[in-house]
């Protein structure tokens, strides 16, 4: 087929094979993580985190999913790090962004914001898809669970039970909601105080 194709049709037939093969991956990861949530052998590698580099990160790793998307990062530099599991946190990024891209209309706006307050640190996935029916909230996070206009959709409905059993599993509180300010969903990943990593003060004794 690609000795057959000219140079143009051959380029998108490699990228469309690589995309179908990320999302496979994916697929495969979150299959081999719920499998790992079921059967309790989660083991933690905690470390503290970058919360900018870590957004970078997923957003670079899904840049085909979001293609067509206009990602806006609006994480500030001043956030103190968190006590996570990279690697576990980072399939939470990813389904959350890929949640967004799947739902949400091309063209669309997918935001990430990170903002502190009193109980912790807040890092939210907003779209400006169709929101989420009735009352969402947890319910979103188990297994299967699937949004209005899914069955329209890839997957099995993985993505954001990931999320919760991932970040359940480090401390991190999961919530859902429809956006206030237009249609669409806002996905936050919480992370109590108790998983801020404070630096040492400026002038301290080594």
């Amino acid at each position: 087929e690609l000795r057959r194709a000219g140079p143009d049709a051959a380029a998108g037939l490699i990228e469309t094979i690589e995309s179908e093969a990320a999302r496979l991956g994916r697929y495969i990861a979150n299959l081999l993580g719920m499998a790992r949530i079921e059967a309790g052998a989660i083991r933690l590698r905690a470390e503290p985190v970058d919360l900018i580099d870590a957004v970078a990160a997923a957003a670079r790793d899904l840049r085909e999913s979001l293609a067509g998307r206009r990602v806006r990062i609006d994480v500030p530099p001043d956030l103190p790090l968190v006590s996570a599991d990279p690697e576990l946190l980072h399939h939470c990024l990813i389904n959350l962004l890929d949640n967004a891209a799947r739902y949400s209309p091309p063209g669309s706006a997918i935001a990430i914001e990170g903002c502190r307050d009193q109980q912790g640190v807040r890092l939210a996935v907003l779209d400006e898809g169709n929101g989420i029916p009735g009352e969402g909230g947890a319910a979103i996070f188990s297994r299967f669970a699937r949004i209005a206009g899914s069955d329209r959709k890839g997957g099995a409905g993985l993505g954001l039970a990931i999320v919760g059993g991932f970040a359940g599993a480090m401390g991190i509180g999961v919530s859902a909601a429809n956006r206030p300010d237009r249609q669409g969903a806002v996905f936050s990943l919480d992370f109590p105080a108790a998983l801020l990593v404070r630096e040492p003060a400026e002038g301290a004794a080594d």
